[in-house]
This record gives structure tokens, sequence and C-alpha cells, in this order.
């Protein structure tokens, strides 16, 4: 679980905070732009300590909001713009990936500890870690399509997050083994929707 103090893990957070601020502010352990970017509180160790008041994915949910950030900075700049407010309306983005990474990793036996050592038909995707963060990306990019379609509130966050858990279903299915082939599979499905 995400341990305030450890060097390795707020190290993750001032990762998510450059990916996600760039140079435009300098790191804030604790910052309102936290909320903003949808922890709740602002203090992001609170979105994802494991077991929290989010039941959140701990480390497993940090680095997929690291990989977020990082490898799709546009995307996430993008999002960001559209979900920056706290009414019921924004979409509570890091809170999100959180639960995206959380469910996935229920989903498909992914945990912080086995990320790579995985041995079933999908989990040659998940020998790089960047298999399983991709997988939530891809699912945060339907879920936010769905939740825009759908002009949808926070009172339908759970139903709007599992339909995207059904499509990530849908490819994982496919038998992906790269993160090419994922995007592949989900591209193939999702097209309009992933626009990647």
């Amino acid at each position: 679980p995400f341990r305030s103090g450890e060097e390795e893990h707020e190290a993750s957070l001032v990762a998510l905070w450059s990916g996600l601020f760039h140079e435009a502010a300098p790191f804030e352990r604790s910052s309102r732009a936290w909320v903003e970017a949808g922890c709740i509180s602002e203090d992001p160790a609170e979105t994802f300590a494991a077991g929290g008041p989010t039941r959140a994915a701990g480390l497993l949910g940090l680095h997929a909001a690291v990989h977020c950030a990082s490898e799709h900075s546009e995307a996430m700049q993008d999002l960001l713009e559209r979900h920056s407010s706290e009414d019921e309306t924004s979409l509570r983005l890091l809170s999100t990936i959180n639960a995206l990474a959380r469910e996935l990793a229920t989903r498909t036996g992914v945990s912080a500890d086995n990320l790579g050592a995985m041995r079933a038909p999908f989990f040659r995707l998940m020998e790089e870690p960047e298999g399983f963060y991709e997988l939530v990306f891809l699912a945060l990019m339907v879920l936010d399509h769905v939740w825009t379609d759908a002009a949808a509130t926070q009172a339908r966050f759970s139903e709007v997050l599992d339909l995207s858990l059904q499509r990530a279903a849908a490819w994982l299915a496919t038998g992906p083994t790269t993160v090419d082939s994922l995007r592949a599979a989900a591209q193939e499905a999702d097209a309009i929707v992933l626009r990647i």
C-alpha cells in the first residue's frame, strides 16, 4: 500500500504532479490542485492509500495514474481541462483512475506483487507493467466517452465504471499479448471512443 513518507512512494507523487502540471506549478505535497485533478482531498495519499475511504488500489493505482500522465500527457491535459470542477457532472480523474486500477486488478488477478509474473492466457500482456497501466488508460478513455455522452453525474459513476470494465474485458478476451495488440483490440472494438 501507499505509505506517506516512504521515499519511493513520495517520488511517485512527484512524478504524477510533473506529468499532470508540467512546469506550470512547483510540486506541492498538499494542494488544492490535487482536488481539482480528482483526489478526494488536498493530500493525494488519501486517494491512493489501499483500503482507505476510496477502497483504493494503492500503489497500483498511483503507478497507473503516473503512466497515464507521463505516457498520455495530451489526453490527460484534455481530461483535466474538462473535468477540473467539483460539480456532480465532473469526472474525478485521479479517483477514477484509481477505481479502474482497483477493479481491473480484481477482475484480472493482478496485484502490485505479481505484476510482470502472471501466467494465464492474456497475461503475457502483463509481463511488462505497462500492459496493465495501458489497459487502465484505455478503459479511462472509454469511461470518459460514456460519461460525456450520457451527461452522467456522480450518482451514475458505478454504472459508467461497469460499462468501461465490460469493454476492457472484451479487449482482453481477444488475447492481446503486447501493448500494441491491446491497443489494436481496443481500436477495432471502440475506434470512435478511443481516437488513439
